[in-house]
């Protein structure tokens, strides 16, 4: 908003649709990370190749992401970067649970509580958002195309790093081998 980029301007929400749009997110989140993550990594340990699983589970997740509307270049890496961040986190942690509630948190918030368009569908937050298409705001794929979004991303990587360090997580690096 500082840079004209983007305008907000306040919207009328109703606490039903509200909670609708939380428990489809909540389904969302759950099927993408049981396939993507619980199904792809799994069924992919028995190469034994950390590289090869990192990589395939998330150009699987980036590739189910092209077809939807206003996708942008940036938007698809940035979904593939954050197909790396819940790989990362279900491999350091054995568990679905930190990368489920990640993705529903940023998929319900970015697009039901502020107003933006989540991987190119239409937000129904707070706030209607009209922007410049460019990769400060990720135009009208959502803040997913945004530069921001991979700064955020990077952050989460060494967030959950530092977490599953501390929390005595597998410790198994992006590249290491098992």
């Amino acid at each position: 908003m500082a840079t004209k980029q983007i305008t907000l301007t306040p919207a009328k929400v109703h606490l039903t649709d509200l909670g609708i749009f939380f428990i489809t997110y909540i389904f969302v989140a759950a099927n993408e990370e049981l396939f993507f993550r619980g199904y792809v990594i799994s069924a992919l340990k028995q190469t034994k190749s950390y590289p090869l699983i990192y990589l395939v589970s998330c150009l699987v997740f980036g590739a189910v992401h092209i077809p939807n509307p206003h996708v942008h270049p940036l938007g698809i890496i940035n979904v593939f970067m954050i197909g790396l961040l819940f790989a990362y986190m279900f491999i350091q942690t054995k568990s679905l649970w930190m990368s489920a509630g990640y993705h529903l948190t940023w998929n319900f918030f970015q697009g039901n509580i502020l107003g933006f368009n989540v991987s190119g569908n239409a937000g129904n937050g707070f706030f209607h958002i009209k922007g410049a298409d460019n990769i400060w705001t990720g135009g009208s794929f959502g803040a997913e195309a945004s530069i921001w979004t991979t700064v955020v991303i990077l952050l989460g990587l060494f967030i959950t790093k530092k977490f599953t360090h501390f929390a005595g997580g597998s410790n198994i690096g992006i590249g290491e081998k098992l």
